[in-house]
Parts: C-alpha cells; sequence; structure tokens
C-alpha cells in the first residue's frame, strides 16, 4: 500500500505534496474542534435518545418501550451471573454455560469486558506501537481525504458522531488512519468506518484499535479476506448463502432469481460488516455477541435465517419490494422479538453444524494477509524520536507548521547527545554502562525545563524515555534504582535508570531489551 521507507521525513515524500498538504488541514480540523464544546445548540436532542445512544426518530416519544423496559429487568436479573462469569473467567472460558449465557444476551454495562475477553485484546496489545502509528500516520496515511468523507456519513445519529469534527469522529479518524498504516496491505476499505465506529461505542481509541485488528486477522472471524481487492471472502459466503437457500428453501429461491433478486445485492452487508445497518440496533449487538464468540460461522446462519422467518412475506414482493424490505424496512422493524430471533439463529446453527453446511467450503483464494501485519510498520518506524511533546495550548496548526515541525523532530533528534539508539538493540544491564550513559544525559546543554516549557514546535524531550517491551512491567513504573529487579514478571534484560539528585523533576525512565517498542508520548494532549 505505501512505499516503505525508515525515515518519517522520507517516506512523506512519497506522496505528493498535495496530498501530504491535504492529509494536514484534515488532521487540524480534528485537532482544532475536537476539545470545544459542540456547535449545535440543541442539547434537548441529547434527553431524545434510545439506551444505545442513537437519536429517536420524531413519531417515537422519548422514554423506553415495553419491550425495552423487559430487556433491562432481565438484564439487570441476570447481572450477578455475569459478575461471577467474569470474575472466574478462566474457569468458564470455552464452557458450554459461557456460551448459553452469551446466547442469552450480554448486558450492555458488560458488553465491553466480555469483547475484551472473547477477543483478547490485552493479550494482543502491543504496547506503545498505536500511539506511533497515529502519529505517523498524520503526515504519511494516504487514505485520508476518503476516511474524512467516510466518517461524515458514520452513525451520524448517535450521540457520539454527531458532532462535526468531534472528539469520537477524531478517534475514528485515528484508529482508521493508522491501521491503515499497521495492514499495509489491505490499507483503508469503505466499511471499515462502521466497524470501528461501533468498537469505539465499547472501547478506548487503542482498544478499538486493537480489537479491528483482531477482527480483520484472527482465524474465527477473518475479515481481512472480506476487504481485501476482489472480496475473496464475500463471494465465497454469498455463494454459499445461496447453495444453502436453494437447497433448504427453493420456492422461495426460484421467486427471488425470476425478480432478480440476486444473493450478491442483498447480502453485502450482512457479510461486510456482521448485520450493522441492516437489523435493528439491539439485535445487532445480539449478533455481534454471538460473531465475538462462534467467528464467521454466524454469517451463514443468520443470512439463512433471516430469509427463513420472513419467506411468506418475501413470496409476495416484486424486485423493488424484495430490495427495499432487505436493505431498508428491516432495519427499522424486523417484526420478531430479539430473542425470537436468536432462538431461530441458534436452530439454524445446529442444523447447518449437523449437516455440515455452517461453513462454506475452504478458500480457494489467499483471504488472509500474505505477509505480516505490522512488520514493515514497525520496520518503517524504527527511526522515529523517541519521546514527543506538544504544547496544544499555543501550537500553531498552520499547514507549514506541522511540516515543519517533523522535520524539526528528525533534526533535533539527529543532533541530541543525549539520545539513545531507538533501533532494536539490547541496552547493557551492566551498571558501568549504565552510568555512563546516565552521565551523557546530565550533561546534555539544553535543559529539562527550558524544553518542556518551549512552545510553538514540538521538542525531542530529552528528560522522558519510555522506551517498552512488548512484555512491559507496569508494576516497575517509576523505574526503581540501578539494583532494584522487577520483581513482578523478573525482567532480567530491562534496564531501569532513576537520577538519584534531589531534582524530582528530572526523573526519567529506561527499559528496553529484545524486541522492546518505543512509544512516542505527546505530553498535554
Amino acid at each position: 500500500m505505501l512505499a516503505g521507507s525508515s525515515s518519517l521525513t522520507d517516506d512523506s515524500d512519497d506522496l505528493p505534496s498535495g496530498e501530504v498538504g491535504e492529509s494536514v488541514v484534515i488532521f487540524q480540523k480534528y485537532d482544532k474542534n475536537s476539545n470545544r464544546a459542540t456547535n449545535d445548540p440543541d442539547f434537548e436532542m441529547y434527553k431524545h435518545v434510545d439506551r444505545y445512544g442513537f437519536a429517536l426518530n420524531d413519531d417515537v416519544q422519548p422514554g423506553e418501550s415495553g419491550e425495552e423496559e423487559k430487556v433491562k429487568r432481565r438484564e439487570i436479573r441476570r447481572e450477578k451471573k455475569w459478575l461471577k462469569l467474569l470474575r472466574s473467567w478462566s474457569q468458564y472460558q470455552g464452557t458450554a454455560r459461557l456460551s448459553r449465557s452469551i446466547y442469552k444476551g450480554i448486558p450492555q454495562k458488560f458488553r465491553s469486558e466480555v469483547w475484551r475477553r472473547l477477543l483478547n485484546i490485552d493479550g494482543q496489545k502491543q504496547i506503545g506501537l498505536y500511539d506511533r502509528l497515529r502519529l505517523a500516520a498524520r503526515l504519511r496515511a494516504k487514505d485520508t481525504k476518503q476516511i474524512d468523507l467516510d466518517i461524515n456519513r458514520t452513525y451520524r445519529n448517535h450521540v457520539f458522531f454527531r458532532q462535526r469534527y468531534g472528539f469520537k469522529q477524531r478517534s475514528l479518524l485515528n484508529v482508521l488512519t493508522a491501521y491503515s498504516m499497521f495492514n499495509r496491505e489491505l490499507g483503508y476499505c469503505q466499511g471499515m468506518n462502521h466497524l470501528a465506529a461501533l468498537l469505539l461505542m465499547y472501547f478506548s481509541e487503542e482498544d478499538a484499535f486493537w480489537a479491528l485488528h483482531i477482527l480483520m486477522c484472527d482465524n474465527i472471524h477473518a475479515m481481512h479476506g472480506f476487504f481485501v481487492p476482489g472480496f475473496p471472502k464475500l463471494l465465497r459466503f454469498q455463494h454459499h448463502h445461496d447453495r444453502i437457500v436453494k437447497a433448504r428453501l427453493p420456492r422461495l429461491r426460484n421467486h427471488m432469481e425470476s425478480q432478480g433478486a440476486h444473493a450478491a445485492l442483498y447480502s453485502t452487508k450482512w457479510f461486510f460488516q456482521c448485520f450493522l445497518d441492516r437489523v435493528p440496533f439491539s439485535l445487532a449487538l445480539r449478533l455481534w455477541d454471538i460473531f465475538m464468540l462462534e467467528g464467521d460461522v454466524v454469517l451463514t446462519a443468520m443470512a439463512f435465517t433471516i430469509l427463513k422467518l420472513h419467506e411468506k412475506m418475501l413470496m409476495k414482493l416484486n424486485f423493488e419490494q424484495l430490495m427495499e424490505f432487505l436493505q431498508s424496512k428491516l432495519e427499522k422493524n424486523f417484526g420478531f422479538a430479539n430473542d425470537t430471533a436468536i432462538y431461530a439463529l441458534h436452530a439454524t446453527m445446529a442444523t447447518l453444524r449437523r449437516r455440515k453446511q455452517l461453513s462454506p467450503p475452504p478458500a480457494s483464494r489467499h483471504e488472509t494477509p500474505t505477509e505480516l501485519v505490522g512488520a514493515n510498520a514497525l520496520e518503517h518506524l524504527a527511526d522515529a524520536p523517541c519521546s514527543l511533546s506538544m504544547n496544544l495550548n499555543s501550537l500553531d496548526y498552520s499547514e507549514a507548521g506541522s511540516i515543519i515541525a517533523f522535520e524539526k523532530v528528525n533534526a533535533s533528534y539527529e543532533n541530541c547527545s543525549h539520545s539513545l539508539p531507538v533501533r532494536n538493540e539490547t541496552i547493557s544491564s551492566d551498571k558501568s554502562s549504565m552510568k555512563s550513559e546516565l552521565e551523557k544525559m546530565k550533561t546534555c546543554s539544553t535543559s529539562t525545563v527550558d524544553v518542556l516549557n518551549a512552545e510553538r514546535t514540538l521538542h525531542h524531550v530529552p528528560s522522558y524515555y519510555d522506551n517498552l517491551r512488548e512484555d512491559y512491567c507496569c508494576a516497575c513504573s517509576p523505574a526503581p534504582h540501578f539494583d532494584q529487579q522487577c520483581t513482578t514478571r523478573g525482567k532480567d534484560n530491562a534496564a531501569q535508570m532513576e537520577r538519584t539528585d534531589n531534582n524530582k523533576d528530572d526523573l526519567f525512565c529506561i527499559e528496553a531489551g529484545p524486541n522492546y517498542i518505543t512509544r512516542i508520548r505527546i505530553d498535554a494532549q
């Protein structure tokens, strides 16, 4: 996707100057507006939202419907059971009890934590990498303009994404541009914006990034194949869906074929987005609960379940009516209670599994990444400065100033006598070696206070180093003294240092070892 280079400045030179400037201007708009109060004076709209944050239609009165009240009461009754499951997760993980509980529905207040554990986000995170990708994407992401256009039409009726250039829209921009650099083979594809937006409703920005990566690249979800050029996994699932409908609902299939309503016309978003924007959001969440647990097998089963539940209705419709019903009317009114739909889905999955039709035939083309995702990103970011500081209150957000600031980072980094190497090298744990590095930093001519108080540009921060390994131990930060080892995980390779003079403002920490990751920090952001 993006041409490789080991330098931040050199890599941005691969983009046309107009494209770089356009990307900078787009990010400036989000930077300027995301922390301001909303420009929309109609604060009353926040009283007219459902329990998921979506604005109610004009014909819907504020307050919860009878169905929503029943769901909330049932969730409250089941909260104690879910607390027990979460407290003993390792005991219940992979058991039939956990599966039954998820099919019954995850309480809204626990959905974030359950999704996190089902995806094993904490086990996939590489500390500091997302921050580096997010920062570098401001100049190097090629799809910034298209992402910005898609953000403008992503869940604008949700309180998180209602304000143009608001803080959640900025998070969505950051996640999508960073991931387009991380998965360079895939880049950005339309449709990913809704996936990332859903994840941002339940996760922090960094967790949403890693959740998106897991959904794209793990074995049971493997959504990468839906978005690569040619859409091989989409075609495979649509073909399998058509075969099942032909075998099990032959009359309906013949009717829809006679009307020209082929599977490719109505099922694209079913598979691309796991039914987001095609069924009511409350039902879509229930489907995503099961999708997180079971993986992509739920897509085939639910696609068939929708047609089976509405077979009688669909038999009466012509082409235009079929498309309208399947693409818009179902989202507004599914026609069945969520529990009924999930019960039917569970029965369909059991039947298809018994008949060995739950999964489509194996892929005949590459649907998974052909190169290690993130490997190139790490290589291209290897020469980035190890720490950055920005005074956002006084920063000049002009286009030229933004580009010059990044150039100054590289220049100041090259001239810093106190800089430690940022490539994958192991810092010696020998005390004498560490003390010599300490003396180099103490003799730096630029004082910490001067650097931290400097305004209107980016600076290399001599007093702050946060070189984190993948197995970074938060219990050891701030760093202990020279002779103190990590007592939590026994890090033998870590080199940790602390100034011993009386000025505690000059505290700095170094932790490095094989395969460490250098973290970029922006102060006061």
